[in-house]
């Protein structure tokens, strides 16, 4: 083992002489510093998963709480004098609605308002997917590309055996202990609920609540 020594002078006064004296002072030895890095990178490697799926989660949870904004705004614009609002499948706001595939939600979705029957719908905002389409949006078969509230803020266009049109948002549609997925339910009534999905597996399509 070697180690590196520095060595200090200092003057002490020894019966009215002045005496020079030497003190050692010793830094970190190579072994002392090995061992530190070996620690911090345990810690990192302990401390990297956790704040990985935080990461996620934190995603998931921004996807799902936008989508309850937009349906909310499109629900606000129903019952404030628009024929009907809603939010629809799209691939940019002058795309208005895509219509089609669920699937399609994964390209953005434009949250929408019809002032009178017969009108073309006006634009609100258009919202696409962030983080790479890494959290997948996913409405269950029967909402389709759309979702409308009448002007009474209910649910439009269901059927009557219905209560209601679910999405699911996951991290690559996965949910897990650790990257749970958010389901949003919109009741037959248009109140717009969101909770953790507690299943461990894929988020399926076909997730309807009766």
């Amino acid at each position: 083992m070697w180690e590196r020594k520095r060595q200090r002078t200092s003057c002490q006064s020894v019966g009215g002489n002045n005496v020079k004296t030497l003190k050692k002072s010793s830094g970190f030895t190579l072994v002392e510093l090995l061992i530190t890095i070996a620690i911090l990178a345990i810690l990192t490697g302990l401390a990297l998963p956790s704040y990985r799926d935080f990461m996620r989660k934190n995603m998931v949870v921004n996807e799902a709480n936008r989508l309850v904004a937009s349906l909310q705004l499109a629900r606000t614009k129903s019952l404030t004098g628009s024929f009907r609002g809603g939010v629809c499948t799209s691939s940019g706001p002058t795309a208005l609605c895509a219509g089609g595939s669920p699937n399609a939600y994964q390209n953005g979705y434009n949250t929408f308002f019809v002032v009178n029957q017969g009108d073309d719908p006006t634009v609100i905002e258009f919202s696409p997917l962030a983080n790479n389409g890494m959290v997948q949006l996913v409405p269950s078969t029967t909402a389709l590309g759309m979702v409308q509230f009448d002007r009474l803020g209910r649910l439009d266009g269901i059927p009557n055996n219905v209560t209601g049109v679910q999405f699911t948002a996951c991290f690559e549609g996965l949910s897990s202990l650790a990257v749970p997925g958010v389901s949003i339910f919109v009741a037959r009534s248009g109140r717009v609920t969101s909770f953790p999905i507690v299943q461990v597996g894929p988020c399926l399509q076909d997730t309807n609540e009766n």
